[in-house]
């Protein structure tokens, strides 16, 4: 099973737990794609000025989603990279998606893209959730059921 742990890197402290979060996984024997490890995210940048790099980014972010089997989502703050890669997962790839929620959940899109939503951050549960999902793989209605954005894309 291989996991992609998404969450907001706009702070130290989000970028922290995204790295808690992924050597907890792994010290349960997970195989954690490790998205900050070909990049300096110590340093802060306004993507603005280097659209290059955003893009490197991007592109290498996206690349780990589609070799990922499930994506965990640190959601308790909106992010703009995190709900990109959750949709891009979800609604594209049919990948499954665990949600950590602690807080009121005021959108419903993070609650409609995701398999399971954790309303604490325990990494036993965690663990718990991605071996369930694990073992009984994408939903069979998932399977037959295509979503919309995947009939479009192919009908054109």
């Amino acid at each position: 099973m291989r996991v992609y742990v998404a969450g907001p890197f706009t702070t130290i402290k989000g970028i922290r737990k995204v790295i808690e979060i992924q050597k907890a996984l792994e010290g349960a024997g997970i195989q954690v794609l490790n998205q900050l490890e070909p990049f300096e995210w110590r340093k802060f940048y306004d993507f603005r000025q280097d659209p290059d790099l955003a893009k490197q980014i991007v592109e290498y972010d996206l690349s780990l989603v589609r070799k990922a089997d499930l994506i965990v989502v640190l959601a308790d703050k909106p992010s703009w990279g995190s709900g990109a890669e959750v949709f891009y997962a979800k609604a594209l790839l049919e990948k499954l998606v665990i949600a950590i929620v602690t807080r009121p959940a005021r959108s419903p899109w993070i609650v409609h893209h995701s398999d399971i939503v954790l309303e604490e951050l325990d990494v036993e549960k965690l663990v718990e959730a991605i071996k369930k999902l694990h073992g009984r793989g994408l939903p069979p209605r998932r399977r037959q059921q295509q979503s919309p954005l995947r009939q479009r894309q192919r009908s054109r």
